[in-house]
């Protein structure tokens, strides 16, 4: 930025506009030279963020004049923005894209070409040392969390479903008049899908690494330790929807009830960090948000025993409470 000059409205303070409190603006003139460093202080409601949002033409000013590098904002606002860099407070980048090709997009909207463009990608991955990551594709985000997410979905199906699908052929009646007893009859339903959902991870891990080139960078024993206490935890959930279930559909309901927000909350699909805080704290329930972390930090950044450990011993007291809730209705289902 060569310069910066504003002349706005701006008061310390809110104003009501269309039933709700919006900043006003009186007065408030600066200019920024070259290799300046300057920032607005001020309450919470007084206007910095507003003052720069229409520096960069997010908003519009009513009134005022606000120019950059001799640039208008209102009369040439798209000249103005080319010579604006702008750092959101959210993450504003293509998760889709890997960091040099965001590197290289952003550089083709702002008008860069040729020699220019290459140079100033260089220059930005010099800056800020992102050599080693300039080519992480989303499928190596992606194919990794999918470890979790087939694993979650195999044990909670064989878990819910079973004893629902036995009460409706009949066949539960025979197995409790029989010598088995409660806890017996539940380790039978528990054990199916602790095989079934770590060999649906080892073939998840051996596909990721062997086809599609994703790096394993983390140690397999903890990975395999962190995937035991996780599907103890997914199991004690599944087998308390098989308590209450009295056909395959209800179990079904169940499933559906708990998978979708546990997977919104997860951290697949949107960062934790840009939930809200209550949203923020009421994850830390969710058994998916830390395994997330431990697999995709196995894979991908040799994730420290310390930082495994701290992701497990959630899940651990997860699983107690949910084994120990699950025990306690089928007890009362069963008995």
């Amino acid at each position: 930025m060569t310069r910066c000059r504003a002349q706005r409205r701006l008061r310390l303070g809110q104003k009501r506009t269309a039933g709700r409190l919006s900043p006003l603006i009186i007065l408030v003139s600066f200019s920024v030279q070259r290799g300046e460093i300057f920032g607005l202080l001020g309450p919470n409601g007084a206007g910095k963020s507003t003052t720069f949002k229409m520096l960069c033409g997010l908003l519009q000013p009513s009134e005022g004049k606000a120019s950059v590098a001799g640039y208008d904002l209102q009369r040439a606002g798209s000249e103005a923005r080319k010579r604006i860099g702008y750092m959101a407070q959210k993450f504003s980048l293509y998760g889709s894209l890997s960091v040099r090709q965001n590197l290289e997009f952003f550089a083709g909207i702002y008008g860069l070409q040729g020699s220019t463009r290459v140079q100033a990608v260089r220059r930005m991955i010099e800056v800020f040392s992102m050599a080693p990551y300039l080519n992480l594709d989303y499928i190596w985000f992606t194919v990794p969390s999918l470890v979790v997410l087939i694993t979650v979905q195999i044990s909670m199906n064989v878990t819910a479903m079973s004893v629902a699908r036995e009460r409706e052929l009949g066949t539960f009646d025979q197995l409790l008049v029989s010598p088995l007893g409660p806890f017996e009859i539940m380790m039978g339903k528990t054990v199916p899908a602790f095989i079934l959902a770590l060999a649906e991870a080892t073939v998840f891990i051996v596909v990721a690494v062997f086809i599609f080139r994703i790096p394993f960078r983390g140690s397999l024993p903890l990975l395999y330790i962190s995937l035991v206490v996780f599907i103890t935890s997914i199991v004690g959930i599944g087998l308390s929807i098989s308590a209450f279930a009295a056909t395959q559909q209800q179990a079904l309901l169940g499933i559906f009830t708990f998978m979708v927000p546990a997977l919104l909350t997860s951290g697949y699909a949107s960062p934790i960090e840009n939930m809200p805080k209550w949203l923020q704290t009421a994850t830390a329930c969710n058994p998916l948000r830390y395994m997330m972390v431990i697999v995709r930090g196995t894979f991908l950044k040799q994730l420290p025993a310390a930082d495994v450990f701290a992701n497990t011993w959630p899940m651990a007291v997860i699983a107690v409470c949910t084994l120990v809730i699950a025990t306690w209705f089928f007890r009362r289902r069963v008995v």
